[in-house]
């Protein structure tokens, strides 16, 4: 039985044939030091490829990396208006990679450890006038319902996130492995405004030995994560990342408020800032060359994107 209210029409349950998977992942993110390091190293401007810096940090040389894909992935988030998916730990995206749009809700299988994301995956590959139909109703097909997850109401557009990912097939013995290096970052739904940068490392079990060892690997990356510190388990997914950094909870006047709040704050600390400077026993060359970097710099903290 569904959990969606009775109220929301699944009005397009002809989607065909949704797959369903496991999502067996542990999740961790990089120290801002180590991040740049990584970054620099995706940009080829360091000496070690991204594959030879994680294996380095995270002790796991004795693993083999025989390809590497780099893809760039916009993520759309959805939930209703209480954010019953992100309460409870499910989401529900469209992920639009070159040409295709694809359909995925997540349904928490497990109680939450930091760091491992256990979530039952359904899937399927929408046609642009199913995922138009989506995007106007809020509705769910039929075939995601079943899920059971927790909907109030119709489903909205909370967050894109622009993805650059480069994934790694890494191998031991007879364990098979994802690592996937993450950068993004997240926009609200008007693309108003948009996160920091943020990056994450995903360690994903691709087959069943790999899965039978994801608990010895876990152990083993968190004993490096505590005596290194250079990463941190996740605690959440990126959906929550997104809602959090982008205070999407926040009601949106008390938010449009707040962010003019801080803008009128930077005007008045570029006022005092001038002031102080006019009466500094300066040259008129230098006051002006001081009072330009000044003005500048407040209309690119009030004018860019928070």
């Amino acid at each position: 039985m569904s959990s969606v209210d009775d109220s929301i029409d699944g009005s397009f349950a002809q989607v065909a044939a949704p797959r369903q998977s496991l999502e067996n992942k542990i999740r961790f993110r990089p120290t801002t030091q180590v991040k740049f390091l990584l970054l620099k190293a995706l940009a080829g401007q360091g000496s070690a490829a991204p594959d030879q810096k994680v294996r380095q940090l995270l002790d796991i040389a004795d693993f083999s990396v025989q390809s590497k894909q780099v893809q760039i992935l916009s993520d759309e988030y959805f939930d209703d208006a209480d954010f019953c998916l992100q309460m409870s730990g499910a989401g529900c995206r469209v992920r639009t990679l070159g040409s295709e749009l694809e359909l995925t809700v997540k349904a928490l299988t497990a109680t939450k450890v930091f760091g491992v994301f256990k979530r039952q995956e359904t899937s399927a590959t929408l046609t642009l006038q199913e995922y138009q139909d989506f995007k106007q109703s809020g509705a769910l097909p039929v075939a995601f319902q079943e899920h059971g997850i927790p909907i109030k109401g119709p489903l909205q557009l909370k967050t894109t996130i622009i993805n650059s990912r480069t994934t790694y097939t890494m191998v031991k013995a007879a364990e098979q492995y994802l690592l996937s290096v993450d950068h993004f970052i997240a926009y609200n739904s008007d693309r108003r405004n948009r996160s920091r940068d943020f990056v994450e490392l995903e360690i994903e079990a691709v087959n069943d030995a790999a899965l039978q060892a994801m608990s010895g690997v876990r152990e083993k990356i968190g004993k490096i994560l505590n005596s290194e510190r250079n990463f941190r388990f996740s605690t959440g997914s990126k959906y929550d990342l997104a809602v959090q950094a982008l205070h999407l909870k926040r009601n949106p006047l008390l938010q449009d408020l707040l962010s003019d709040g801080v803008k009128l704050a930077y005007i008045g600390m570029a006022v005092s800032l001038l002031g102080i400077i006019l009466t500094l026993p300066l040259s008129a060359g230098t006051q002006f060359g001081l009072c330009i970097v000044v003005i500048a710099a407040t209309l690119r903290l009030v004018f860019k994107p928070h």
